[in-house]
């Protein structure tokens, strides 16, 4: 069947168009001193999913001052749950990772298959997923994934933003997003684009 169209490409920004290199963005010694992540804008908040190995389905999510937002574990039992918790140790969500994945987003998402929360789009280069009776569609372009509102995708500015750097993960959200409760969401999704397992 489909894979994850999102894990396919080169996930490298080979030009910058109108938007930065992001790899720029991330200090060659994350972790071990302090860096400053330039915001983009004050209506943007930008989150960076970091693992010394390269594991996001184990790793911490910090803001741009190096505070910890979400911690992500998965277990090893079968074939694995993983667990989003929020700073504060409350549980943002659960993907199941069995035979055909199924995720929570609590507030959010009942639990549900993924492929039924990210349905691939008929060209299979984007993904349609509704929340609480919004139409939403995620987009592939130029090494970026982002998220629009369905009909504001032609031109439209995005509400958030997935790359994949050489050094973790960006992900881009807009305030208004985070203020109609599509942090979680965009949080969960990223880490199922870039799990490198299938679920459709």
């Amino acid at each position: 069947m489909f894979g994850n169209p999102y894990d396919q490409g080169v996930w490298t920004n080979q030009h910058t168009g109108n938007y930065p290199l992001l790899d720029q963005r991330v200090s060659p010694t994350y972790g071990a001193l302090p860096h400053h992540i330039p915001v983009l804008s004050p209506n943007i908040i930008t989150f960076v999913f970091s693992s010394t190995d390269q594991d996001f389905l184990n790793c911490d999510v910090t803001d741009t001052s190096f505070r910890k937002s979400y911690k992500i574990t998965t277990n090893k039992r079968g074939l694995g749950n993983t667990t989003i918790r929020r700073a504060d140790g409350e549980t943002s969500s659960m993907i199941d990772w069995q035979r055909h994945p199924e995720v929570e987003v609590s507030r959010s998402i009942r639990k549900q298959r993924a492929s039924s929360l990210l349905r691939l789009t008929p060209g299979g280069k984007g993904r349609f997923m509704d929340i609480k009776g919004q139409q939403y569609i995620w987009k592939n372009s130029s090494e970026v994934v982002s998220l629009y509102t369905l009909g504001d995708d032609k031109a439209g500015e995005p509400l958030a933003k997935i790359t994949r750097t050489a050094r973790g993960i960006l992900l881009e959200i807009t305030t208004a997003a985070v203020q109609t409760g599509l942090l979680d969401v965009a949080v969960t999704v990223t880490v199922l684009l870039h799990s490198g397992r299938r679920f459709d």
